[in-house]
């Protein structure tokens, strides 16, 4: 059993590169395993729902009806088009995400390793973030009323009121990720796995209500 654990330990000094990669805190290495988790996930999951656009098949971007009701095949070649550049996108990041899973398992775990992966939990933070910020309705109005997006305006056949403006709560949201994303980044003594699930929760709640709201028409049965 010695000889076989000698013979393994070998092989792997024997394989890995030279000058050794620096070594990487446990801290430093939760966050680039959950960057990359958030790489890839998303990559696949926007991929996947791309698929049934990038054919022209199935339900149309966002609203749940079906292609033919379109009636013009340009704006089916255009919904192609986009999908298509979503998909190589979205390849790429899931790629990304091997890369790093991969360059992080060659280094060794040392307490007074390198941190610089929190900056990547502070970006995707961030984004996550923003991209919900987008999510949220810019007007709405109360029950009984029809919104004009354009204009800003609740219209009813008796009245025309002036819509709630969200603009504000969406810089809010914003402005919040970019803090967050600071202090994920800066602050080294937020615990490894609070930083790790408030990275997901952020990209996940945003990245998850963008596919929803944009693909969702792929992800339901026709």
């Amino acid at each position: 059993m010695d000889a076989l654990r000698q013979r393994v330990q070998a092989r792997r000094e024997a394989n890995r590169p030279w000058p050794p990669p620096d070594p990487i805190a446990p801290a430093g290495r939760t966050a680039a395993f959950v960057t990359a988790s958030c790489l890839v996930l998303a990559g696949v999951a926007f991929a996947w729902a791309s698929i049934d656009e990038l054919f022209c098949r199935g339900r149309v971007l966002g609203g749940g009806n079906p292609r033919t009701a379109l009636g013009a095949q340009s704006e089916c070649d255009a919904i192609a088009g986009l999908a298509g550049v979503v998909i190589f996108l979205s390849i790429g990041a899931a790629v990304t995400g091997l890369v790093i899973v991969q360059r992080v398992r060659r280094r060794d775990v040392l307490a007074q390793g390198g941190t610089g992966w929190r900056w990547g939990e502070g970006v995707v933070s961030a984004i996550g973030l923003a991209v919900l910020a987008t999510r949220l309705p810019r007007y709405s109005c109360q029950a009984g009323f029809d919104l004009d997006g354009n204009f800003g305006l609740c219209i009813s056949p008796a009245v025309r009121l002036e819509a709630a403006d969200h603009g504000l709560e969406r810089m809010l949201v914003t402005a919040a990720g970019v803090v967050i994303g600071l202090a994920l980044a800066m602050i080294p003594w937020i615990p490894r796995y609070i930083a790790a699930a408030i990275t997901l929760a952020a990209w996940f709640a945003g990245m998850g209500w963008l596919l929803y709201d944009t693909m969702g028409g792929s992800l339901s049965p026709t």
